[in-house]
This record gives structure tokens, sequence and C-alpha cells, in this order.
């Protein structure tokens, strides 16, 4: 008996990392990018610029949703104006997987822009999106993720940082966070996890959050708000996550 075990040990070890690899995205798809409000950085040249050194076969969209450059308090607040602009990203991303069955799609929002990404992927089919990165979202820490991640086939990767503090917390006290909490975001404080007796608490699962330590700071990330979207950082910690997998 023992011996019929550990061969089917030995034959599951030996299968595992095959079928493994058989789920991972083995095709170029694209990156839909959504920045932040004002549009003040400059995250689209440096993402296209990151993807290109990466080596990274993805086409990359970029959504633009703001007023114009430096409306950043309009952007936030104009809640209808958002909800317009998250329902034509919706439209945008299932027309791409109309038109590219197959095709890994991925999402990717800053700041502000991490609303539409969260909105949009609440409404698109079941594990429809191989990846949501979201870079310093400026959303409540409370917000309920769980529709979001239905839509999610590996992860959703969330990277902020305790320093963020002059925007992510300041800030979005004053003025308010996107989906219209006065406090600090979930990009300073990261997403609070349901309570493990809850429903939602397998989805959260496919959650990953990534805090920012000093050894950033070699990627030009300080632990401010504009540092995850410096183009070492988003060469090195963002784009390596999305390369398609080789048979």
């Amino acid at each position: 008996m023992w011996r019929q075990i550990l061969i089917s040990v030995a034959w599951w070890l030996c299968l595992y990392p095959a079928a493994q690899a058989d789920n991972k995205p083995t095709q170029p798809g694209v990156i839909f990018l959504v920045g932040g409000a004002g549009g003040i950085e400059n995250l689209h040249g440096f993402a296209r610029w990151a993807i290109r050194q990466a080596g990274i076969p993805h086409e990359l969209r970029s959504f633009m949703w703001t007023h114009g450059k430096g409306r950043v308090i309009r952007d936030i607040q104009d809640t209808r104006h958002l909800l317009a602009k998250t329902e034509e990203l919706r439209r945008e991303v299932l027309s791409y997987m109309s038109s590219n069955p197959g095709k890994p799609v991925y999402l990717m929002g800053k700041s502000t822009g991490c609303l539409l990404v969260l909105q949009a992927a609440e409404k698109l089919p079941i594990s429809s999106v191989e990846k949501i990165i979201l870079l310093s979202p400026a959303v409540s820490p409370m917000y309920d993720l769980a529709e979001a991640l239905r839509s999610v086939r590996s992860e959703m990767l969330c990277f902020y940082s305790k320093l963020d503090i002059v925007v992510l917390d300041w800030g979005t006290s004053i003025v308010g966070t996107a989906d219209r909490y006065y406090t600090s975001s979930a990009g300073l404080k990261s997403f609070q996890m349901p309570d493990v007796s809850k429903p939602e608490f397998a989805d959260y699962q496919k959650l990953r959050q990534i805090e920012w330590s000093p050894g950033k700071v070699w990627y030009g990330h300080f632990g401010g708000h504009l540092g995850n979207g410096m183009p070492l950082f988003l060469l090195f910690e963002v784009m390596s996550r999305l390369k398609p997998e080789s048979r």
C-alpha cells in the first residue's frame, strides 16, 4: 500500500508543474491602463517604456477618463462622470474580449483610476480577467472587493505604502476617496479582509497586498504617491508579473 502511495505522490509531483503551466496564459493579450486624477504623472509613457524593456508582447491600451490636466478635485468628486467612464471602460473591455477570444486581459489602475478598474471588473464575466493591478488605490480600505475578485482568474495585486501620507491620508481625508469616504485610503492602509466566517472570504484569497519596503528605493520609489508609477518600479515590480508563460 505504501509503495502505491509513494508512486502516486511521485506522479503527482511530476505532473503538477505541467498542470499549473497549462493554467497560465501562453499568448499575448492586452493591458488596459487607467491613470489617476488630473493626469499629472506620466504613467502611460513610463508603462510603455517598461513593457518594451521587459520584452512583454501585450498591447497597452491607455484609457483616458479625466476632465483635463490638473483638474484633480473635480475628477475625484464628480461621481456621475466616474460612473459614466466606468461603463465606457467596461464596454471597451467586453469588446476586446469578444473580438479576441482566449487572449488574456489585464486591468491596471492608479490612484483614483483604481475605482474605475474595480467597478468595471464587478460587471465583467466570472474569471474573464487574468489579473488586476492596483497602484496606490485612492478608495476606502473597507471597499468590498468580492465582486471584482470574482471576475479575476489569477490574482489581484494591490501595491500600497504607509508613507503615502500627503495624498492618501491628508488628501483623501479632506477631499474624499474616489468612492466618497473622507478617510485614509487603501493605498495607504491596504484593504480590509472580511471575517473568515463570511462567504466572500474565499474570493479574497485571490487578493495579494504588497507593501512598500526600503529596498524599492533602488527603483525610484521612495514610498510616496508617485513612486509605483516610476519607470524602474513598473519594469521590475509590475511588468515582470504580466509576462505570458511559454510552453
